[in-house]
Formats: C-alpha cells, structure tokens, sequence
C-alpha cells in the first residue's frame, strides 16, 4: 500500500521533470513503461504465489 502512495506522489513530478526536458511525445513511452512494469511484477508475484500453494 504504501508503494501506491510513494507512487501517485513522485510520478507526477518526475514526469514533469522529463518532459521539462524532452517534451509532451515523451508520456505514450513513460505510461508503456509502467504499464510493462506493472505486469512483469503481476506475472511475478503470480508465480511466486504458485510455488507456495504447490509445498
């Protein structure tokens, strides 16, 4: 729970940060990014979550 606090408070401003930077085209990759982020971590806790229920 508290990663999702930690995130919606820093997102925001380190995406603002970036953009300050490179520019608005930038947000379809940084959404991509943690989007893939978001379901390689799924994927992992899913696994992790079969090996307990299979000892």
């Amino acid at each position: 729970m508290a990663s999702a606090y930690i995130g919606s408070t820093f997102m925001p401003m380190i995406f603002g940060f970036i953009r300050q930077k490179t520019g608005i085209w930038i947000m379809p990759y940084y959404l991509a990014f943690f989007a893939l982020l978001n379901f390689i971590f799924l994927e992992l806790a899913y696994r992790r979550i079969a090996v307990y229920k299979n000892k």
